[in-house]
């Protein structure tokens, strides 16, 4: 729509909600961790057992897991 020269009020006030976010971000430091420090924090708070209890298989058969999918071969 901009490149027609149309702006609406809508995207006049996600600018500004984007601009503050950012600068919110910035003073607070949040949001500048990498994902790896996010994972890492995560599993963290999993107890030894319940690794344990993680198929060997599961990154080959994620969907047979989460879907009911039939199972792939190794």
């Amino acid at each position: 729509m901009r490149r027609l020269g149309f702006e609406t009020r809508y995207t006049r006030e996600q600018a500004e909600i984007r601009t503050n976010e950012k600068e919110e971000s910035l003073e607070t430091g949040e949001g500048l961790d990498s994902i790896l420090e996010i994972v890492s924090a995560a599993t963290k708070e999993v107890p030894e057992e319940e690794w344990g209890r993680v198929p060997d298989d599961l990154s080959i058969n994620v969907d047979h897991y989460l879907y009911g999918s039939r199972k792939t071969g190794k």
